[in-house]
């Protein structure tokens, strides 16, 4: 797992004989996440806050 992953949680949902996989990932706070600002495409480092 990449170390910025800070969150995976796996849901199953079962709808009679098929089951659904969902995925939950959740990266770490940026810089630009912390100083409030919009990110849009571009990336910005991540910072120590898990």
């Amino acid at each position: 797992m990449h170390p910025a992953v800070i969150l995976f949680k796996e849901y199953p949902i079962f709808s009679g004989d098929m089951c659904t996989l969902v995925y939950l990932i959740r990266h770490g706070e940026t810089l630009w996440n912390k100083e409030k600002r919009l990110q849009g495409q571009l990336d910005s480092p991540l910072t120590s806050y898990l």
